[in-house]
């Protein structure tokens, strides 16, 4: 079932599957960076919103392609994203917190 939300002037579709915490995975341009984070805000999801941040302009931290982060410029990925994924890992048999 498609749900909608307003985010600033532009209406955003969205869909719901499964159980547990929600994880939302957008693409956009910068233009589209305050209407994920209003979305991200209205539904209390986490939030990166730039997972190349500090990586995609440095060319020793990317492959030839220019596109994905070489090995060098993974831990700094993890760095970005960490912060926001770590509260929403739960261990098998663990209760969420």
């Amino acid at each position: 079932m498609t749900d909608f939300m307003q985010a600033g002037e532009v209406r955003v579709a969205f869909e719901r599957q499964g159980q547990g915490p929600a994880l939302v995975l957008m693409h956009g341009a910068e233009a589209s960076r305050q209407m994920f984070a209003t979305l991200a805000g209205e539904y209390s999801l986490a939030f990166v919103p730039f997972l190349l941040d500090q990586v995609a302009l440095k060319p020793e931290l990317m492959q030839a392609d220019g596109i994905h982060a070489n090995a060098a410029g993974q831990p700094k990925i993890l760095a970005n994203l960490w912060p926001e994924l770590k509260p929403l890992l739960v261990a098998p048999g663990k209760p969420a917190s």
